[in-house]
């Protein structure tokens, strides 16, 4: 695991690399009435995970998991990936991700890799509520 973020967009080179725009750790949500409290807040972005292949070549699925402050799974995205078969060669995955904010605080976006108990690594972004 060497990377996992989230950003407003991706530009992929033709040579592999990708130059990644607009880093994101929070969002503002900003109810319509003064009452109201967490308004639903559509979140788009763009999941950006980079893998090493280390000692284990093959294919998995890869597999991010968002979680809600209060810790309940909201979405999940995944796709397959091949990991190649050289040790320090890597693949950058790039992910678009949608999910629908409905509590202020830390959303927890796990990354897993195949059928690991645990994830490899978790990226956060905070709703923060602004009257």
């Amino acid at each position: 695991m060497q990377a996992a973020l989230l950003c407003d967009r991706v530009l992929r080179e033709d040579n592999g690399r990708v130059t990644i725009v607009g880093l994101l750790d929070r969002v503002v949500a900003r109810p319509k009435e003064p009452d109201v409290e967490v308004p639903a807040t559509q979140v788009s972005c763009h999941a950006v995970v980079i893998l090493k292949t280390g000692s284990n070549p093959g294919t998995y699925k890869l597999k991010l998991l968002v979680k809600s402050p209060s810790n309940r799974p909201l979405r999940e995205f995944s796709l397959d990936v091949v990991l190649p078969d050289e040790e320090d060669k890597g693949i950058n995955v790039v992910m678009p991700i949608s999910f629908s904010a409905r509590e202020e605080g830390v959303y927890w976006i796990e990354v897993r890799l195949g059928e690991l108990d645990l994830p490899l690594t978790k990226t956060s972004l905070r709703l923060v509520l602004r009257k």
